[in-house]
């Protein structure tokens, strides 16, 4: 007979029902709002893109393509980016600072989760900072959002350094001592070249100091929307490991029988919504059709339980509470590293659709890993 998790084991927070646990995770993390100004036509909307690994905003070559504020939310709900059209279409500096300071306090009139937590002001490297630029700085500051300064498509030479005009830039900039957030400006390359032969550069850092210069409470929504920083993506996963080892730790108190190790199907699923919706994978291709839950209620529930023997020595024939530990950390690592492959592109998101493959995919990681 199955016996009942230990009262309380589960805390309310912890919801165990898949879509609840996305939903909830996404909730819990709040919402980053970014803002990106700069001339049209500089690549902010190439630089948003290539950071949060999804179109958060219309690009265009050559010609303006948002007027006034765009809101553009990300598909996970954990970010919004508000782009601030071009300053160059036709009004003064003045005209543009009243402009910009009704934007933010009519931004500022609504509750505060829905105040703008980071700036990022945009000059291509082959521009000159005006003083209308520096107004507009200037302006943002005095609003209390933090802005940094970024130079886009700065190209590298062969030694791998950035353009000595980007660089010559850069050093007049700093040297304004303006009302930064960072003193340094961040050089950048969205795309890269492949036919000059350098990657994107300098993405990593902005984000870094993105994380550094939000509030608190926004960081986590940051790290679920962004897609190129796995290593701060798998920090998050393995506390979210940890949570739920613990609970089913404390399930396993009373030593579970592998016939009804079921028990800890619940626990596992809500564990992989949540770091799902960590990686950023929508939820509809999470949750739709059966592969992932048939997945894990054959690894968890019974086949990897009775074979448990053959990978974890010394299980026996119930599951203990460091088994069911052991058994949802690895689920939980294993499920963090294909969703890792899923994102930056080594694994198919097919394999979602196919329980026997998903299967076979997490039973040789969760080998690798115990």
């Amino acid at each position: 007979m199955t016996q009942p998790p230990p009262s309380g084991a589960i805390p309310a927070s912890w919801k165990q029902d898949p879509d609840a646990a996305y939903s909830d995770y996404v909730a819990s993390a709040g919402t980053a709002r970014l803002a990106i100004l700069g001339a049209t036509g500089v690549g902010k909307s190439t630089l948003v893109n290539s950071i949060f690994g999804t179109v958060v905003a219309p690009t265009g070559i050559g010609e303006p393509v948002t007027e006034g504020v765009n809101k553009h939310v990300h598909h996970s709900g954990a970010l919004v980016v508000y782009d601030f059209e071009g300053f160059e279409l036709g009004r003064s500096t003045k005209q543009s600072i009243t402009w910009l300071e009704q934007q933010f306090n009519r931004n500022r009139k609504g509750e505060r989760a829905e105040l703008i937590d980071v700036a990022w002001y945009c000059l291509q490297w082959r521009d000159r900072i005006s003083q209308g630029q520096v107004d507009l700085i200037e302006a943002i500051n005095k609003l209390g959002v933090p802005v940094v300064v970024v130079l886009t498509q700065v190209p590298l030479g062969r030694d791998g350094q950035p353009h000595p005009d980007a660089i010559a830039l850069a050093q007049v900039i700093e040297g304004m001592r303006l009302p930064l957030a960072h003193p340094r400006v961040f050089l950048t390359d969205a795309l890269g070249d492949v036919h000059l032969g350098y990657p994107p550069h300098g993405l990593k850092l902005l984000l870094e100091w993105t994380f550094r210069l939000a509030p608190e409470g926004k960081v986590r929504a940051f790290t679920i929307a962004q897609g190129i920083d796995m290593a701060a993506k798998r920090r998050e996963a393995q506390k979210l490991v940890g949570v739920a080892g613990t609970l089913a730790a404390g399930m396993g108190a009373i030593p579970i029988p592998f016939a009804d190790a079921t028990v800890l199907v619940p626990t596992q699923l809500a564990l992989i919504a949540r770091i799902g919706a960590l990686y950023g994978l929508p939820k509809a291709m999470l949750l739709s059709g059966s592969g992932l839950t048939t997945t894990v209620t054959t690894l968890v529930g019974r086949q990897l339980v009775a074979s448990a023997t053959k990978v974890i020595p010394g299980v026996g024939s119930v599951v203990s509470a460091t088994v069911a530990a052991t058994l949802t950390t690895a689920t939980g690592l294993a499920w963090a590293k294909i969703c890792e492959g899923i994102v930056t592109g080594k694994i198919s998101a097919d394999v979602l659709k196919n329980g026997s493959a998903l299967t076979e995919l997490f039973t040789a990681v969760m080998r690798r890993k115990i």
